[in-house]
């Protein structure tokens, strides 16, 4: 459950986003001003995220290009208050009848991934993998708790997780390198100053969707719990509900030039 924030991680321009027609696909993209030699498509925006259209608009989508790897990050910053300020993340399960909330109020994600198309459907999709850790984790509710990894309280790091968008339509799904059925992290919620309702060791296991507003990925509890993929304990536990915002910037791995916000649009395919 102390997971509300570990999951949304990879989706992004490289992790992520697909279309299943074959005459309409999606490819990721980065918002940037665009450069000489970029291939801009599609409309401008004003804002740095490419989700406020605008025909005066600096930001354009500019291609991925396919089959060449990326690295880049997820993060919570910049996800609210036009691109100014962080989102705090929340995970939200019941549990033998017992509330638990815990809240994170940094994310921070590094992973590897590659745009490409299925040569049979012309899919384009994404997809790739890492880890992130999640700083300042508290439990909100019940009282006298805290979260523990470790040696270390209040910080929580997933295990290898893989993103794709391959058979998704415009959503990202994000699950364990090994396997659905096994751990996004594990920890501990424990007593702190008196009695934990909640103490307990903690798993969190299955796979969750998340589609793009731009370069950002938005999680919201009832949209997490419909999907009911998300689960405590085990593939049958409880149902994990996560509000969280992150979003994606990446580059060409090994390149010294700056990293771009990234997401995810439609676009035509042959």
């Amino acid at each position: 459950m102390g997971l509300c924030m570990l999951c949304a991680l990879l989706v992004s321009a490289f992790a992520a986003q697909s279309a299943s027609a074959v005459t309409k696909g999606t490819t990721g993209f980065t918002c940037k001003v665009p450069a000489e030699g970029d291939k801009a498509v599609g409309e401008a925006f004003s804002d740095a995220h490419c989700t406020k259209s605008s025909p005066s608009g600096t930001f354009r989508h500019v291609e991925v290009p396919e089959n060449t790897l990326f690295e880049g990050f997820t993060t919570n910053e910049g996800t609210q208050n036009e691109t100014k300020e962080a989102s705090a993340l929340f995970l939200k399960a019941t549990v033998a009848t017992i509330p638990i909330k815990l809240k994170a109020t940094g994310a921070f994600g590094e992973g590897v991934g590659q745009q490409t198309k299925d040569p049979t459907t012309g899919e384009h999709y994404g997809f790739g993998e890492g880890k992130t850790t999640y700083t300042g984790v508290t439990v909100v509710e019940p009282a006298n708790c805290k979260v523990v990894q470790g040696a270390k309280t209040g910080e929580v790091e997933t295990t290898q997780l893989v993103g794709t968008g391959k058979g998704q339509e415009m959503a990202g799904r994000l699950e364990p390198k090994a396997g659905a059925n096994t751990a996004f992290a594990e920890f501990e919620i424990a007593n702190n100053g008196g009695v934990c309702a909640a103490a307990q060791k903690v798993k969190i296991v299955g796979s969750i969707k998340g589609t793009p507003n731009g370069a950002t990925i938005e999680y919201t509890h009832e949209g997490t719990t419909a999907q009911g993929t998300l689960r405590f304990g085990s593939i049958v536990g409880p149902k994990v509900g996560v509000e969280l915002k992150t979003t994606g910037k990446g580059r060409i791995k090994g390149s010294e030039g700056p990293y771009f916000p990234g997401g995810a649009t439609t676009i035509e395919t042959p």
